[in-house]
């Protein structure tokens, strides 16, 4: 599908005015959060889901959500997961998953949480 020549336009002009959050260590876990990208429309969150015992023992993937993540903010803004995607790699039990989530932080969120399965995780700007 193409894109048109405005959507070209604002996909650029929001790239050039984005933020990383990266997320700090997390050791032990099944998930880790990368971190965040904060667009002036929406929010990227980056994690990776290391699959658990049973999908290592057998062929088949449990089936992870893009909803299995909620992200929250000192000033509780209410988010809400727009779509999401993973990459899959069967050979190390590895999902490298991508989620647009809305809307974008407000001014003066400065604190972040991502809560999933195994937990949650604080990133700071």
């Amino acid at each position: 599908m193409e894109r048109t020549d405005e959507e070209l336009t604002r996909t650029k002009a929001s790239a050039r005015k984005a933020r990383v959050v990266s997320a700090p260590r997390q050791d032990g876990c099944r998930v880790v959060v990368l971190g965040l990208v904060l667009f002036q429309d929406h929010v990227a969150l980056h994690a990776v889901v290391e699959g658990d015992s049973e999908e290592i023992e057998t062929p088949v993937w449990q089936q992870d959500e893009v909803g299995m993540f909620v992200l929250g903010d000192n000033l509780g803004t209410p988010y809400k997961v727009r779509h999401g995607g993973c990459f899959v790699d069967p050979g190390r039990h590895i999902r490298d998953w991508s989620v647009t989530i809305d809307p974008a932080a407000p001014e003066g969120a400065t604190e972040f949480t991502v809560t999933h399965p195994d937990g949650s995780v604080q990133l700071a700007l």
